[in-house]
Formats: structure tokens, C-alpha cells, sequence
């Protein structure tokens, strides 16, 4: 289900969200992160589901590039038509779409009974068989923590940190990096919020989420490959889910890039979107848009020659983290 992003005028003239940031472009090779280059940039803050599919109309109010920064950014814009990788080769401003693809989301606006009577009767059966299942592998109990005020993201971190180090991420070079007084800091401006899962004490799974608007963006997620078979990142999901319809704070959770079972399991409907860097037009910059665009060909690559030897587990591992990216 593609969810309906208003075209409604006043829509297109209420005035779009910049704000001053530092971007990330990652550099990966399959699912392996060689290198995170930071980007100062100006952003446009406002999320996705309060924009209209007319890109054009985005670009021509792009803000002017600041001095001190090297990029106007657009993380997450509605498409309906794939956009060309590169666009203004000559001209002053550098258009480069790191990514593009479907994005997953939870519409949190209703009740969670209104939210689960769009599955079927089996899915809603199966959701509660593994919190019940999960609670039983836990001495008879689900424990949930929010984390969302200052003092509380040093726990946060520290569970997410020891998570992240059990599992393929911190072999891959995607170890949990954030600290403890970044989160506390953007904790105080309300722009964070964090989830983790305890099996008898211990931190079995985390999710973290960025507040955009009134739109929870997933950051990072990791669970405890040692308690797999009780599906964690399901049933912290599943209790986190409740707690978020009960609040009524947030009108949608954006499940970021990624086509992962998880989140169809989860997801009531979906929006095709790029996140487009609109870099200032030097050699630098041309050249920093053109080896991040290489390593995505090159493990596209790697995926064709290692189903043309018949190892597709191993095109799958490659292939992992270019799923959301046309």
C-alpha cells in the first residue's frame, strides 16, 4: 500500500524545514562499511510524509550553499519517477542521488486495536505467540525500557554498545559509534528516542529512533544473535509498537532503507524516495560522488559474478545492504 502524501495547495505553500547538520555518506562495499564521510550541510528537516512528490519544486527552493558547508541535502523526498544518479555536471550545484528506493512505514495515528485488525487473524496470532514465547525464555516477564531524557542515554548506550559487539555489524565495521553525550544532547532537544529489550536482566535487543517532525526515523537496530530464536527485534518491536499508539506523540514510524521481512511484517504502507546531495561543484566533491557511486557498481558486480558461479547465499550477503538503492 503506497500511502497518500497530500497535494492539497496549502500543503505545497507552507514553507519547507532547513536546518544546519552534519550528513553522513557511507561507503560500502556489499555490507561491509569501509568509510563514513562526514558532510556539512544545510538539511531539509521536514520528513517525507509532509511532502508532495513534486521534486522539482523542492530544487527550485533550495537554499544557497553556505561558505562553511559543502552540500544543501534532501535525505528523504517522495518520487515517482527514478531521478538521474547524476545532474548539473557543469553547473554551479552538483545534484548526486546517494539512494533511492521504497521506504517502510508504520502510520501510528489511531489505536493499536485500529492497527492490528488490518492483519490477518494468523499474523496477529503469531505476533503474540512470540512475546508469549519470548516471556517464557525470560523467567515470565517482557521488560521494556524507553530511553528519551538526557540522564538516561549512558544506560541506553552502554546496552546498545554490547549488543552491537555480539553481532556480524562490529566485524563489518558498523560497531554502535554514537556516545553517550551526543544522544544525551540530542535527548535534550527531544530528538531521540531509544528502546531496549531485557531477557532476566540482561539487553537482548535495541532499536534507536530520530525524532523528524512528528516522525520517528529508525537510526540503528541490533539484537543479541545468542537469543535468535526468540525473535528480540520482533517482540521489542511488537511492545514498542503498543507504547507508541498509546502515547499518540508521533504520526509515523519511517523505517529507513532496506527491504527487510521485519519491517513488511510491521509496515501499513509504503513511499518511493532519494536522498539527494547537492554538493558545491568542485573536483573535490566530483570526485567524492563519483567513488561513492563506484563502490555501489562494484559490489553490484560482485552480486552478478557470484550468481553466475551458483553461490547465491554469499550474492545475498553482498547484496544485503543495496537493497533499498536502485
Amino acid at each position: 500500500m503506497e500511502i497518500a502524501i497530500s497535494t492539497d495547495p496549502a500543503n505545497r505553500e507552507r514553507p519547507l524545514e532547513w536546518v544546519r547538520k552534519t550528513e553522513i555518506l557511507t561507503f560500502r562495499f556489499g555490507r561491509h562499511t569501509i568509510k563514513r564521510r562526514l558532510i556539512s550541510a544545510v538539511s531539509l528537516e521536514t520528513p517525507c510524509t509532509s511532502l508532495t512528490f513534486d521534486i522539482d519544486a523542492t530544487f527550485a527552493q533550495l537554499p544557497s550553499i553556505p561558505d562553511d558547508c559543502d552540500a544543501v541535502v534532501l535525505p528523504s523526498h517522495p518520487i515517482r519517477r527514478d531521478l538521474p544518479r547524476f545532474a548539473g555536471w557543469f553547473a554551479p550545484v552538483l545534484r548526486y542521488v546517494s539512494n533511492s528506493g521504497p521506504r517502510q512505514l508504520v502510520d501510528l495515528r489511531g489505536t493499536f486495536e485500529e492497527y492490528i485488525a488490518k492483519f490477518t487473524h494468523n499474523r496477529r496470532n503469531w505476533l503474540a505467540r512470540k512475546a508469549r514465547r519470548f516471556a517464557e525464555l525470560s523467567g515470565g516477564t517482557l521488560e521494556l525500557k524507553t530511553f528519551s531524557a538526557p540522564r538516561e542515554m549512558l544506560e541506553f548506550q552502554q546496552a546498545a554498545a554490547s549488543i552491537t559487539a555480539k553481532t556480524y555489524k562490529a566485524r563489518v565495521g558498523a560497531a554502535f559509534e554514537e556516545s553517550a553525550e551526543d544522544l544525551a544532547g540530542s535527548a535534550g532537544r527531544e530528538g531521540v528516542r531509544g528502546y531496549v529489550l531485557y531477557s532476566q536482566g540482561s539487553p537482548v535487543a535495541y532499536q534507536l529512533w530520530r525524532v523528524q517532525a512528528r516522525n520517528l526515523v529508525l537510526a540503528t537496530t541490533a539484537y543479541d544473535p545468542a537469543h535468535a530464536k526468540a525473535s528480540p527485534g520482533m517482540v521489542l518491536l511488537w511492545l514498542a509498537l503498543q507504547s507508541l499508539f498509546e502515547e499518540q506523540r508521533f504520526d509515523y514510524l519511517d523505517f529507513l532503507w532496506g527491504q527487510y521481512p521485519y519491517k513488511k511484517v510491521f509496515a501499513t504502507a509504503t513511499i518511493n524516495v532519494a536522498a539527494v546531495f547537492c554538493f558545491r561543484n568542485t573536483l573535490r566533491n566530483k570526485l567524492l560522488a563519483l567513488s561513492h557511486y563506484s563502490l555501489i557498481l562494484a559490489t553490484r558486480a560482485m552480486i552478478r559474478v557470484t550468481q553466475g558461479f551458483g553461490l547465491a547465499p554469499l550474492a545475498g550477503r553482498f547484496g544485503e545492504k543495496l537493497r533499498g538503492t536502485r
